[in-house]
């Protein structure tokens, strides 16, 4: 998948990988301190303390991202940044009880029937929408929705 792409065109892939990317053979995991500088203050400021889990270089369109997991605020949390220390994304899990109203009853809506299995915010280029995925009875659902519950997309598979 693309990283860090507009809603749409990526978006089963996206739901279907830990956060925004997906793994592939040309990741390299390192530590903090192998990254730019600009990174390692970026991810140290984003963590705000926590321990880093995991932490990785990527390369995707030519591009270099540094992908840190950690948990913040008691939330499993994954940040992309640019190697200037740009901030590509922010995906943090959630509950589906933790969506706004609108985006949980949008969500409840467009999987009627099937068991939701993973819920997370998401922040890409100042804009939040919630990925949902929701399985069962040989379906499955993946959804992107607004803050104010419109659906962005949605894909089902069988």
């Amino acid at each position: 998948m693309a990283i860090c792409t507009d809603a749409g065109d990526a978006l089963l892939a996206a739901m279907s990988a830990a956060g925004c990317h997906s793994g592939k053979a040309g990741d390299r995991e390192l530590a903090l301190g192998e990254a730019p500088a600009a990174v390692q203050q970026t991810v140290t400021r984003e963590a705000a303390g926590a321990k880093i889990e995991d932490f990785k270089s990527i390369v995707e369109d030519g591009k270099t991202l540094y992908v840190a997991e950690f948990i913040r605020d008691g939330k499993p949390t994954e940040v992309e940044v640019y190697a200037d220390g740009v901030i590509c994304c922010i995906e943090t899990e959630l509950t589906p009880a933790e969506l706004p109203a609108a985006v949980r009853e949008a969500a409840q809506r467009g999987t009627a029937g099937l068991t939701i299995t993973e819920v997370e915010r998401k922040l890409s280029k100042g804009v939040v929408t919630f990925l949902v995925e929701a399985e069962g009875g040989g379906r499955e659902v993946a959804m992107e929705l607004a803050g104010d519950g419109r659906v962005i997309s949605r894909n089902e598979s069988k």
